[in-house]
């Protein structure tokens, strides 16, 4: 019978910037009962933004990319995989195999969204198991973004970096989790943060996990989950809509900035990789540079989706809320849109007309409202309403 870890809730007080308690589901997995935790912020409505981890790190990786997502209005949801952060922890690294990973990760969401399309933000292992899943659920996506991760393919090569990684880990019996993170970081982790990575982990009978996923990693063609990324594979190379981002570590040396030009090539979907000044765990490098990415880009998608969509537009200016809802509309009736949200919500305004874009601020005198942050972009104009008030 397989012996299953559940960390002291105790050993996650007070950690740096992570204010937020965990929301639990039970799922059974080839027979064992299992406890997952995720953490699930922001109103219950809004559209979700879904942030798998991968190996050796947990939820607490994206602390700093999960405030910009809120402060745009969206749910954020964090799940644990089994084995690692508030989650619980079967014992034996031989329990953990691609399908019941994948199984437990299926059933996780559905409990967390049910069918509500997501946006898919996935990193290292969250990559080899959330791509998958989002090909195989594809009507539950709303867009994918990618950040230092892949999928097996027939003839590819790991990266020597990544052998090392693998043959050292092969022979341990404990996993040094805050030296491996911190090994593969720009940023230089404070205590406090090290002392966080290795929270989830009180003793070597809880590695499981850790201990398990780099040898799980297919490295042929008769690997288990080979035939699973195969599949995904052919769904990817025919994915022209939802939307794909692909943002990287310059400086991984793990899963280089190659590795994302090659992925990116094969996805019609995808644009040009973005690049940030990071590792391989590129959320401790530039976390709130990619959480105000990741916002950007479901507002910036919400709003084309919907302008590709709706035949009865005239030109005329698309108001897009922060929570990614788009619908164009005459400007005389922005009003309506923005006067019925609150002090703080976020709007860009995307119009085909220059002149509509650049007089938003003269438009907003007039409509009585008050805003500040106006910026004039390329193709929008971004603004935060900061009061709504009758005029003087």
């Amino acid at each position: 019978m397989t012996t299953v870890v559940r960390t002291p809730d105790e050993r996650f007080d007070d950690l740096p910037d992570w204010p937020w308690q965990p929301v639990h589901v039970d799922v059974e997995v080839d027979g064992l009962d299992l406890r997952l935790a995720r953490v699930d912020e922001g109103p219950a409505d809004a559209h979700p933004v879904v942030l798998l981890h991968g190996e050796p790190t947990w939820g607490y990786l994206w602390r700093h990319v999960v405030p910009p997502l809120l402060d745009a209005g969206h749910r954020v949801v964090v799940p644990d995989l089994p084995g690692f952060g508030r989650s619980d922890k079967p014992q034996s690294r031989d329990w953990y195999t691609f399908d019941r990973l994948l199984d437990a990760l299926d059933q996780h969401l559905d409990a967390a969204v049910g069918a509500t399309p997501v946006t898919l933000v996935v990193h290292d292992w969250g990559g080899l198991l959330g791509l998958p899943w989002a090909t195989a659920n594809r009507d539950r996506i709303a867009r994918l973004v990618l950040l230092d991760t892949g999928l097996y393919r027939r003839g590819a090569r790991m990266s020597d970096a990544w052998w090392r990684f693998r043959d050292h880990v092969a022979g341990l019996d404990a996993f040094p989790v805050a030296d491996m993170v911190d090994g593969a970081c720009r940023t230089d982790l404070t205590d406090e943060v090290r002392a966080a990575y290795e929270a989830p982990f009180p003793d070597p009978s809880s590695h499981g996990g850790p201990l398990a996923l780099p040898l799980l990693v297919p490295i042929d063609d008769d690997s288990p989950g080979a035939d699973a990324h195969e599949a995904a594979w052919a769904v990817l190379e025919a994915w022209e809509d939802p939307p794909v981002l692909l943002v990287w570590g310059e400086h991984d040396p793990i899963i280089p900035p190659g590795v994302a030009r090659a992925i990116a090539a094969r996805i019609p979907a995808a644009g040009e990789p973005e690049t940030v000044d990071g590792s391989h765990f590129l959320q401790e490098d530039a976390g709130p540079a990619i959480g105000a990415r990741v916002a950007r880009f479901v507002a910036e998608t919400s709003a084309a989706h919907d302008r590709d969509r709706d035949e009865e537009g005239d030109g005329g200016p698309v108001v897009v809320d922060a929570m990614g809802r788009a619908c164009p509309l005459p400007v005389i009736d922005l009003a309506a849109a923005v006067g019925s949200h609150p002090v703080g919500t976020v709007f860009e305004l995307l119009a085909d007309d220059p002149a509509a874009r650049v007089d938003v601020p003269v438009w907003c005198r007039m409509q009585r409202q008050r805003l500040d942050d106006v910026q004039v972009h390329d193709d929008r104009t971004v603004f935060t309403v900061t009061k709504v008030r009758d005029a003087d």
